[in-house]
């Protein structure tokens, strides 16, 4: 069955569109916020959680440009609907998962490779189905759609783990993408092919590099940074992560001659040579990787702490995101709409000062085993600021300086970015925290005044995790320690975990740091003339 557009009005397919995007948008939230769940009912651990972030972040944004051009060569109806069927398939698979790594290695896989076609589709959709004043609402809707996603799915989210737990929640998402299933077909119109060559080989490069990449940094916590941990082999004696990130970047480096010459033949690619010849465009992927890269790091690092390191509840970490989402959102729409005429290049250095505030603010925000409230809130709304202003200029910044063929492609290599920038910002980030800890408490115990045998077992001990303080005392409780120096290995472990979460924080902090040198080339002209006084 298929509505005739003709004679029902544009807000049906709109709908479902909306829906699609609320969907993608806020489901790494809910992982996020299921962390707790997953280490009680599941027995997951910390680095084994941050991973389930990862994987889906990492494979939307490897496919992202590939579902695009797959959308065009295949019909962007059929590929949506392809990706709507993954997301259900995706969600369902967590409800039933008996561990983690179905839930990461099956659930958050097939949810990436949906995501990675819906998405896409769902401009080619409205490019293809709207015109004049009816695409410009519909873009506007599906923005808005993303920012409602931000708020509503981590609030709701967090009260249905609360009460129902994680499973609840995943079943709710599951319907939601049968939803989308089902009204995609009703509502949506067939949309006629294009011809294009799809570039299916540079899609399987560029995927290979980035997961060895990204699972490199990832796995420094459990593998080791040289001396292998616990690691499943090793390269040469060595731990097997940084030999995984030097053979992510060499893929990486070695697929952009391949892209090159896959251009040259075909006049289309994953990554335009326009894209690394222009500076402007360089710099604006900068700022668009910045915004998810600091989202991605932060969403993870807080939720981490609240829910594990304090023992709240996902409401509690849902309504701190909500302090950063919700100035994320206005002074992205803020300032095109009133504050155009500023520098773009003005407005992204000033946003890097609130986030680095915002960083120093979460700093002293951290306690032993706790926060403080109204300092976290403040510092988050800083963050949120700072991630809007980015917000508000990345996407000119890329589009102006291209062509119109490449710029039609800019929204797809711009949403390829902020996924794969996410899932760096929560490998590195979280690399830092859960290896900071298991360093740093191992060398605090050899310094402390306990037992040599107390010493020895966390010595044979290849990883020590991040788990909350009742958890460290009920597992010290089974070997009958003494109670003095059972309280002496909590207070250790209190602040070494506070060391570790600062040592991440300084981390995300030199993360864009690094980012400030390239806003130097960034437009110092507004997109629009400073109105005159009195006009």
């Amino acid at each position: 069955m298929q509505i005739n557009l003709e004679k029902k009005p544009f807000w049906l397919p709109l709908i479902i569109v909306c829906l699609a995007q609320i969907g993608t948008s806020g489901d790494n939230s809910v992982v996020s916020l299921s962390t707790q769940q997953f280490i009680t009912h599941l027995g997951a651990s910390m680095d084994q959680v941050q991973l389930a972030n990862i994987v889906y972040s990492l494979l939307t944004g490897a496919l992202m440009v590939f579902g695009g051009m797959l959308g065009i060569a295949k019909g962007f109806k059929k590929i949506f609907l392809l990706g709507a069927l993954f997301c259900f398939f995706g969600e369902l698979i967590v409800v039933f998962a008996p561990d983690i790594f179905v839930i990461t290695w099956v659930g958050r896989l097939i949810m990436g490779f949906g995501a990675a076609f819906m998405v896409p589709s769902v401009l080619g959709i409205i490019s293809s189905s709207f015109d004049g004043t009816k695409k410009v609402l519909a873009f506007g809707a599906v923005g808005s759609a993303t920012g409602i996603a931000v708020i509503i799915m981590p609030l709701s989210a967090g009260m249905i783990m609360d009460t129902l737990g994680y499973k609840a929640a995943f079943v709710a998402l599951s319907i939601w993408f049968l939803i989308v299933f089902v009204g995609a077909i009703i509502f949506i119109p067939s949309i006629k092919p294009n011809t294009m060559k799809v570039d299916y080989w540079g899609t399987i490069f560029t995927a290979i590099g980035l997961v060895c990449f990204i699972l490199g940094f990832s796995k420094i916590s459990v593998w080791g940074l040289i001396e292998p941990l616990d690691a499943p082999f090793e390269v040469f004696g060595i731990a097997p992560s940084i030999p995984l990130i030097i053979l992510g970047l060499v893929i990486l480096a070695l697929n952009l001659f391949y892209e090159k010459s896959f251009e040259q033949k075909n006049g289309v690619a994953l990554i335009p040579q326009s894209f690394l010849k222009t500076r402007q465009v360089r710099n604006g992927l900068y700022v668009t990787g910045l915004i998810f890269l600091i989202f991605g790091a932060g969403f993870f690092l807080i939720t981490s702490w609240i829910m594990v390191v304090s023992e709240g509840t996902s409401t509690d970490s849902a309504i701190a995101i909500v302090f950063m989402a919700v100035p994320m959102i206005v002074f992205s729409f803020l300032l095109p709409k009133k504050f155009a005429y500023l520098s773009p290049k003005m407005v992204c250095m000033v946003s890097s000062v609130f986030s680095l505030l915002s960083c120093i603010g979460l700093f002293f925000a951290f306690e032993e085993g706790g926060y403080n409230r109204g300092l976290t809130y403040f510092s988050l709304v800083l963050l949120g600021i700072g991630m809007g202003g980015f917000s508000s200029q990345s996407v000119m910044i890329v589009a102006s300086a291209l062509n119109p063929a490449d710029a039609a492609q800019s929204g797809g290599i711009q949403a390829s970015t902020r996924n794969i920038w996410q899932a760096a910002g929560v490998a590195i980030v979280g690399a830092v925290f859960l290896f900071g800890l298991s360093a740093t408490f191992k060398t605090s115990l050899l310094q402390a005044p306990i037992s040599s045998t107390i010493k020895e077992y966390f010595e044979s001990q290849k990883v020590i995790p991040l788990v909350s303080l009742k958890t460290i005392k009920d597992k010290l409780s089974t070997y009958n320690f003494d109670a003095d120096e059972t309280n002496k290995i909590l207070e250790i472990y209190k602040q070494d975990t506070l060391k570790a979460g600062r040592y991440a924080l300084i981390a995300l902090l030199i993360l864009i740091l690094l980012h400030i040198p390239g806003f130097m080339g960034l437009p110092t002209k507004g997109w629009v003339e400073k109105p005159k006084k009195g006009a």
